[in-house]
């Protein structure tokens, strides 16, 4: 909207949006990763790179992993790859990933896992 010229309206959306957030924290949720994503998104959307950025840490610190929101939202998130602090953040995200996946395939290793779940799997 702000780039078709209503940028009124396009405020008004993204102070609507903030207040629903703000709800949400009030109700105890603000560490909630989701929602903190959710506030670096409204950020990415109203143009505040830098906030933006900043709830995007703070989402990642909080747990969020959930990476192919970023990378296949081109709207939100298209002009911010190539910027030094979004990609570090993003590759600390996909090394976290693959720390935890080499976690779990290593107990599987150790107790093959799906196995006595009754879901195949073998060594």
């Amino acid at each position: 909207m702000r780039e078709d010229g209503d940028a009124e309206r396009a405020d008004a959306i993204f102070a609507t949006i903030a207040d629903s957030i703000q709800a949400e924290q009030d109700k105890g949720l603000g560490r909630s990763p989701v929602l903190l994503f959710l506030i670096a998104q409204n950020h990415a959307v109203a143009g505040n790179r830098s906030a933006a950025i900043y709830a995007l840490e703070k989402a990642i610190d909080a747990g969020w992993r959930d990476y192919y929101w970023v990378i296949n939202d081109r709207m939100r998130w298209a002009s911010f790859q190539g910027e030094p602090r979004f990609d570090a953040l993003m590759e600390r995200v996909f090394e976290n990933i693959a720390a935890q996946r080499e976690k779990v395939e290593a107990l599987d290793r150790e107790d093959n896992f799906r196995a006595r779940l009754g879901r195949g799997g073998t060594h």
